[in-house]
């Protein structure tokens, strides 16, 4: 009886011990959309976004837990278009470059002994530089408008996510939180990442 009861108690243990505690680095790709006001120019448009990550992930129990990572995440789109009242082509380009501190709470509501699946929430703060540039100005300035800010940053993300032992992928929505204003030659233009959406991969040493 002892050595069933002791055979029971160590499947119980195990049955949720496929995610692993530890250390682990991240892959991310998605999109999102961001808008451009320079006043005369209001542009909406997608960026296409690519990331890294690296931190530490724990478990507290087969239900909840955090992780604190470090991101990098690079977004950049340009567009070439035409006026047809000055008949002339023109190109615009904006980029944004986050670095961030990251803070997730961990939710899972289904584990096995082979696959784990759950939600997680987090915020994230840190800084962000950010570039604009834009040739239509070029008619009243003699010159492209070409300028980069380095600003504060901070977004919050909801998301779902899955895996297996060392390997997991999060699917996130991220909501940006702040507004960049750049300036240059009188020319003012409030930059704003109005959400992303990305997939990413993680592996846990």
């Amino acid at each position: 009886m002892k050595r069933i009861l002791f055979s029971l108690f160590l499947v119980l243990a195990t049955s949720y011990a496929n995610e692993k505690n530890g250390f682990f680095i991240g892959l991310e790709i998605g999109g999102g959309e961001s808008t451009i006001d320079a006043g005369i120019l209001n542009v909406t448009r997608s960026l296409p976004s690519y990331g890294v990550r690296a931190g530490y992930s724990y478990l507290f129990n087969e239900y909840i837990g955090l992780r604190g990572y470090g991101s990098i995440v690079y977004t950049t789109a340009s567009e070439d278009y035409y006026n047809a009242m000055s008949a002339e082509s023109y190109k615009d380009s904006t980029s944004l470059l986050s670095y961030t501190i990251n803070a997730d709470v961990l939710f899972n509501f289904y584990n096995t002994e082979s696959i784990f699946i759950g939600a997680f929430a987090g915020i994230g703060i840190g800084g962000a530089n950010v570039s604009y540039y834009d040739t239509s100005f070029v008619d009243r300035l003699q010159t492209a408008v070409d300028v980069s800010k380095n600003n504060f940053y901070s977004d919050s993300r909801l998301g779902l996510r899955a895996g297996s032992g060392s390997h997991s992928v999060d699917f996130a929505f991220t909501l940006p939180l702040v507004t960049t204003k750049i300036s240059a030659y009188s020319i003012e233009a409030k930059v704003k990442q109005n959400y992303r959406v990305s997939l990413a991969y993680n592996y846990t040493f």
